[in-house]
Formats: C-alpha cells, structure tokens, sequence
C-alpha cells in the first residue's frame, strides 16, 4: 500500500455560542486542512508495510475537539492523529467496518472491468475512483481503465477467469484494438525472441477462444497470459506477436506489411510482420499449436522482394497443401496491369492460405 486516498472529506465544525470570532475559527481550520494530507501521509506510512493490498473503506467517521488557538502545523498534527487511529481501527481484523480487500491494484482494477461490463460499476461505492467515467459507454469505460496504465491493465485481464475475460474482451468490442495501439505505443518493444518464449506454451489457449470476434480481442487476451512473466518492455513486444499469431486464425491472411514490427498492414488489418522478426524455428514453436484452426505452420521472410512490391496489393492461388512439393502453378503477383511470378521467398509451408487482392486479382 503506497498511498492512501481519500475520496470525499466532509467537516462539521461546532464552536461555543459566546465564540466572539467564528470566523476566525473557520479560517485556521481550512489552514489546518491544507496541511493535513502532508501531516496524515507521514502517520499512515507504517501501512506500507501491506505491500501491495489494496484496501477499500466505505466510511471513517470521528469526533475530536481541537485547540483552534495552536500553530496551524501542531492543530493539523493533532487532527491527523486522531484520523491515523480511526483508519487503522477500521482495516483491524476486528473491525466491522464496511471495507473490501483487494490482493493488489491489478485484482481491484479487474473486479471493476467485470462488474462494468455487467453495467454494475458506476453504481457501487468502492469503484469511486472511475466515477469520472460513468459518462462514457461502456466499451469506452473498460478501454480508459486499462490504458491508464497499460502493464496494470493486462496484469488485471491475467487475473481474471477464462469466462470473466471472454466477457471483458467481448464488451470491450472495437476498442481492442485502441487498448492493443496504446500499451505499444506507450514506450519501445523488448526481446522479441524472449516475448515469443513466453507466448508459445499458451496460444495454444486460442483455440478456447474463438467466441472473441476479433485478433485484437484474442491477442489481449493472449497477451494477459504472460502478464506476470515478462519486463514492460518485452510484454510490449508479446502484445504485437500475439496480433500477428491470432491474425492467423483467419483463412485470409494478409502479409504485405510496410515494415519489420509495423501493427497493421496497408489494408489496416492485422499484420504478420512481427513474426518475420523471430528466427525461423522460434516462428514455427510459436504457431505450431494453431495448426488445428487451419493456420500455416509458418510464414518466411519477404525481405528479398523487389522494392515496388512492398505494400502493394497482391492476391495469390490456393497453394498445395502438401508440403513435399512445391506449387504446380507458382501464385500470381499483381501490380496495376501487370502480373509477375511470386518469389519463393513468399511460399509458406505446410499449410497455405489466400492473400487478398486491394484491386483486381489475377487468380
């Protein structure tokens, strides 16, 4: 516990009938207030030792008599005090007090991404602190929670259950894929090959996760699984090769990216250039378990096309799905109005999949 937060303070201040300067009275009590966080802070620091927990109180109620005739420092000191011992009678295990408990930030932010997907959040009193998004629908509202710190967010999406993520991801809808733009663009990606470790003994977990309706969705999804494994900067990087291995899912695959890392290809849709920064056996580990959902075993680098044909629209034949032989009819590469061999560079093996056209295709 590294901070405590107080929601809603309310001060009900009575002085003697005969008070000649109420007034005054009231002036050195709000000067007493503007010292109090600093005062309570260093008198609640012993809780630091709960480490991470997260505890949740309702209400703290007292009732002090204070010297208003005291340095304003030495009333806040004594105010403080009397609010340190209420607070911790409160989280004592004797208390009654109303309060939850949470392990964590990562589990309070969890139990709120569900019960706002239930459209129950904005109703509950230990969720003030997203009040400020009751506004906003609740695609949105989930989207903000988790991008407010994105190495939280996905933490909290590890916690949940299978069925409680589904859930999530599934109300989370179109905003997936803001939530996957943001934890990548907020700082530089780590070992690929590191990140590709960690993933493989899970993705086979996709094939429990077809009710997702889209690669952004799966690949949070994912992606929470090595939440707890890996540095920020190599979940950053988990996060983009798992959008490219659940893009995989589909029978129609694009593989023109732009570049090495990029998120999307020209056709705005999920890219497989991530994986095309993995050596080739990390590559084939990593997509191995999907081979059940019709995805190649493997992709190969396009590094050695000719420059033009980068980022352009091309469409290919069904390839063989055998993968002792090489194609009978090499798969077209159109560009305007001509039509070129593909290169080999382009075969994928065992399986085969269609690239879409973005014009006319020649197949």
């Amino acid at each position: 516990m590294d901070r405590v937060t107080v929601s809603r303070m309310r001060v009900d201040c009575a002085v003697p009938r005969d008070q000649p300067n109420p007034m005054a009275v009231r002036a050195r009590v709000d000067d007493a207030c503007v010292r109090l966080p600093a005062v309570l802070a260093e008198l609640l620091a012993p809780l630091a030792k709960l480490g991470d927990e997260v505890i949740v109180l309702q209400r703290v109620e007292i009732t002090l008599d204070l010297d208003t005739s005291l340095p304003a420092d030495e009333l806040a000191r004594a105010w403080a005090s009397r609010l340190a011992i209420a607070v911790a009678t409160a989280i004592s295990p004797a208390s009654r007090t109303t309060m939850l408990r949470f392990p964590d930030e990562a589990h309070y932010l969890a139990r709120f991404l569900v019960d706002a997907a239930s459209g129950r959040a904005m109703q509950t009193w230990y969720y003030r602190r997203w009040r400020g998004l009751a506004p906003l629908a609740i695609s949105s509202q989930l989207r903000t929670a988790i991008c407010e710190h994105p190495a939280r967010g996905l933490a909290a999406l590890a916690t949940l259950s299978r069925a409680e993520r589904i859930q999530v991801l599934s109300t989370l809808g179109g905003d997936a894929r803001r939530v996957v733009e943001e934890v990548l663009a907020s700082g530089e990606g780590g070992d690929v090959t590191r990140a590709a470790q960690a993933l493989t003994p899970h993705v086979a977990a996709l094939l429990e996760l077809q009710a997702l309706s889209s690669p952004w969705q799966a690949a949070l999804a994912l992606a929470a699984e090595v939440a707890g494994e890996l540095s920020l900067a190599e979940l950053r990087a988990a996060v983009a090769l798992a959008v490219a291995v659940a893009s995989t899912w589909s029978r129609t695959t694009r593989v023109l990216a732009p570049a090495l890392g990029a998120l999307r290809d020209a056709a705005d849709a999920p890219s497989l250039a991530p994986l095309l920064a993995l050596d080739e056996p990390t590559r084939r580990a990593l997509l191995a378990p999907l081979a059940p959902l019709g995805a190649p075993a493997t992709i190969v680098p396009v590094a050695s096309w000719p420059r033009g044909w980068v980022g352009s629209s091309c469409c290919c034949r069904d390839w063989p799905s055998s993968a002792s032989r090489r194609c009978s009819e090499p798969p077209l590469v159109t560009r305007g109005s001509r039509s070129s061999p593909a290169p080999p560079e382009a075969r994928v093996a065992p399986r085969c999949w269609r690239i879409p056209c973005g014009g006319t295709c020649a197949a």
